[in-house]
This record gives C-alpha cells, structure tokens and sequence, in this order.
C-alpha cells in the first residue's frame, strides 16, 4: 500500500469516527491502531476526548496504546483517566501504560497507587504496569511530583513506609492487591432496576477459565427504556494475551435453548463479538464458550 492509499484510508476511517451507529465507530477505531501515523493517533485522540459509549472509549483507548512512542498518545490517555469514571475503563488505561516508557506516565500509574480512593482493581493493574518503570526513575522524586494530579489524596500511612524502601514498593504494594482466591474478573453486580440504570450502560468483565487457556467475556447492558435493555458481548483474550485461542467458540441462547447466534475464533483475532440484543427486564439468556472439548455455560438474569 502506497503512502498516498495509506493517507486516504486514515482519512475514511477518521470521518467513520464521527458515524451515528457505535459499532462503525469502533471498528474505525480498532482500525486506526494499525496504522503508526499522526493522523491516526489524532483521530483516535479527538474522539476519546468526546466519546460517549464504552465500547468505543475501551477500543480508541486500546489502540492510542499502540502509539507506544509517542508522548502525545500517553497524555491524551493521562488526560482520560484523569476524567473517566469507569473503572473498567480506567483499569484498561492504566493496563496501556505499561506500552510506554515516559516519566508522566509512571508519575499516573504512582498516583492510581497512592489514591485511597481508587479502585483496587485499578491498582493492581497499575501496580503491573509500573513494574518495570519502578526500575527506571527515582521512586521518591516521582511521589514529590504528583500533586498535579487530580483526585489523588494525600500519602497514606502505607506509601510512606513503602517509598523509604525505594523500590520495593512494588513487591509490596503487588501483595496487598491480590484479589481473593475466587475472583473471576473485574466483576460488577447483575442487578438492575430502572432506577439505577436509566440512560446507563452497566458492565460485567468475567474471566473464564478452559483448560490452559484463559478469556475474558465482556457483556454491556445498555438501559433503553421501559425496563427494556441493549446487550452486547464481547470475548477478548485474557491480561497478557494479544490473541483469542484459534477454534474458540461463543454461542448465545435464549432461555428455552435455541441457538440464537454463534461466532468461532479464527487465527489471530484479537476479539470476537456477537451481534447486538434488545431483552426486557426479568428474562434470561446464556451464553455457552467452547474450547476442543471443554464447555462453560453463563447464566445471565436481567
């Protein structure tokens, strides 16, 4: 592809940026990431600042980091968490971070650390991605240098201790966020009532488990109106992944167990999703993922 093809692909998928239906937005989103260009990265930074659905805000955040060289990207996803208010969503930024290698970063992924506030799933994703960067900078002249962050509370008794030992605050901090024994993902309760949900998307992320492999199942319910709701599902691959197991499969079915909707992992496909459903309020579906001869079935009640 020539530099002219490759300028006016990047144009055409940015102006799909501004397209009415979601999926068209995040498809060119996810598009964007494979192209190394400042145009691209532009696009995809203009359109998280404004974005107003997850999906779409998850894959323009997923693909600025495969900007990992570029400063630019990092702030506009420094400025993203600093404003979200998902914590899937910031727990995926800070997961980004661990593609750059910039002292600003390591500076927000320090004060997710120091937040007594923040998400403790946050904070381990966090903890993951300054791993490497504990090495690299001065971790006291780094604490010094946050208070320009927003919603960061002051030094806790915990981080006070842990920076006189320099580095080390990662093995330690890396032991108090360990999930328990039975936790299957960033998972968020499955109740929903018209109260709480109106106009909102609520969102579960449950890791599961096939033989050696692992997933993650992504379900959105969007509330719509008159306790009706728009479900989206979603597989990826589990933390430190880049690509589903080939010949993995997803099947949607209703709750009298017909066969609503199928999808089979190819090679290298870095997601998979099924089409989107309406549901009303006090019904049922599942949703079976399949490996060679390893089955797992969910049961979702709206």
């Amino acid at each position: 592809m020539t530099n002219t093809q490759i300028d006016k692909l990047i144009d055409e998928l940015s102006e799909q940026l501004n397209d009415k239906n979601s999926e068209v937005r995040e498809e060119a989103a996810y598009k964007l990431g494979k192209f190394k260009e400042d145009k691209a990265r532009n696009a995809l930074e203009d359109r998280l600042s404004k974005e107003d659905d997850v999906e779409v805000r998850l894959t323009a955040i997923n693909s600025l980091g495969e900007f990992s060289s570029s400063q630019e990207a990092a702030r506009a996803l420094i400025s993203r968490l600093i404003s979200e208010l998902n914590n899937n969503l910031r727990a995926a930024i800070v997961k980004q971070f661990a593609n750059f290698d910039f002292k600003e970063v390591y500076k927000a992924l320090l004060a997710c650390l120091i937040n007594e506030n923040e998400d403790i799933f946050v904070k381990k994703e966090a903890l993951l991605s300054a791993r490497d960067l504990l090495l690299k900078y001065p971790l006291v002249e780094v604490v010094t240098e946050t208070a320009p962050f927003n919603k960061i509370s002051p030094l806790n008794n915990l981080v006070n201790k842990l920076v006189k030992k320099g580095w080390q605050i990662g093995e330690e901090i890396y032991e108090k966020l360990q999930p328990p024994e039975n936790f299957q993902g960033l998972l968020e309760p499955c109740t929903f009532t018209s109260d709480s949900v109106q106009e909102t998307t609520k969102r579960v992320n449950k890791s599961i488990k096939l033989g050696i492999h692992s997933i993650s199942l992504l379900i959105s319910l969007k509330y719509v109106s008159d306790e009706k709701f728009q479900v989206s599902i979603k597989v990826k691959p589990y933390v430190g992944e880049t690509y589903l197991p080939t010949d993995l499969e997803i099947h949607l079915i209703s709750s009298n167990g017909e066969k609503v909707n199928s999808k089979q992992v190819r090679e290298q496909n870095e997601y998979i999703k099924l089409k989107k459903f309406s549901i009303t309020s006090g019904n049922t579906f599942y949703i079976k993922v399949s490996l060679d001869n390893i089955q797992v079935t969910e049961t979702v009640e709206i």
